[in-house]
This record gives structure tokens, sequence and C-alpha cells, in this order.
């Protein structure tokens, strides 16, 4: 009974000896796994850091305007015309012509009946200074269909400290993973 409690006991020793590899084993290939992992991910971090965010904003609205616009101007408008005028006049009227005399001063009534053609062109040359100040009233309903496109730089948001610190703690995990090596 003794030889089948050594024996047992030799067969549990190697059981446990053997049980003892396999996790040793295992333990080594999780490091490796776990150091592989922690440089994929402080790598991948990193260009996380570098990278862009690129989106396009659609802005559909109606922009209601309203103003006044004042207007202010002076102008020298020119006018050059020839003007053809083409009447006739007509004069009735009686005259008072003093008389001298040597028997005195008489009044003498002349009746005066007279048509006056008249046949001419005036010509004009001038410019005319005119000085224009109006208030215009504007509205109107402006519609706005925009499409504005945002890149924003991961490394100029405060995300960027957060990525470098969560690099920083992914890179020390990886030394203190290497440091612990048998």
């Amino acid at each position: 009974m003794r030889k089948t409690a050594y024996a047992l006991l030799v067969v549990l020793v190697l059981v446990s000896l053997a049980l003892d590899v396999l996790i040793v084993v295992q333990l080594y290939r999780a490091r490796q796994a776990a150091l592989h992992l922690t440089a994929q991910a402080a790598a991948a971090v990193g260009a996380l850091e570098r990278e862009t965010i690129r989106y396009n904003f659609y802005f559909q609205d109606e922009l209601p305007v309203v103003a006044e616009v004042p207007f202010h101007e002076k102008l020298n408008v020119p006018i050059v015309a020839a003007i053809p005028i083409s009447t006739t006049v007509s004069v009735e009227q009686t005259l008072q012509v003093p008389v001298h005399t040597l028997l005195g001063d008489v009044t003498v009534e002349v009746p005066l009946d007279v048509d006056i053609p008249v046949a001419m062109t005036v010509p004009i040359d001038l410019r005319v200074p005119v000085e224009i100040s109006r208030t215009v009233t504007v509205s109107a309903t402006v519609p706005l269909d925009l499409e504005v496109p945002l890149a924003i730089p991961i490394a100029e948001t405060p995300l960027a400290d957060g990525l470098g610190e969560l690099q920083k703690a992914l890179l020390d995990l990886q030394t203190q993973i290497q440091g612990n090596s048998p």
C-alpha cells in the first residue's frame, strides 16, 4: 500500500509539475500578448492624436434683412440744347409821348398796334448741380443654403492632452511588463 501511495504521490507531483509548467507557459504567452497589445494601443493613440476630425455642416435657413440705406449724392447734370423760338408778339398800347414846343409841353397820345415776328434759336450750355439725399428702406428675406466643411485637428483640442496621458500610461505599462521578465 505504501508503494501505491508513493506511486500515487509521484503521479500527483508530476501532474502538479505539468500543471505548473502549463500555467507558466500560459502566463508567458499572456505577457507577450500584453506587450504586443500595449505597443499597438500606444501607437494607435499616438496616430489618433495626429488625426483630424472632418465634418460637413449643412445650414439651411432664411435670414430676414431689414435696413435703411442712406444715399447722398451730388451730381452735375449737363444740359446742352438749342431751343428754337418762332412766335409773333402783338403789341396794342397807347403811348404818352411828351412833346416840347415853344408854346409849352404837350403830351401826345400815340396809339401803337404792331405785330412783331420773333424767330431765333437760343443756345443753352450749362451744368446744373443736383443733390440727391434719400434714405431707402430695404426689407428682404435671404434664403441661406450653406455647406460648411469643418476640419478640427485633434492635436488642437483638449482631447489631445487626454490622449497624450493615455499613450504615456500605455508606454509605462509596457515598461512595467517588460521589467518583470524572468
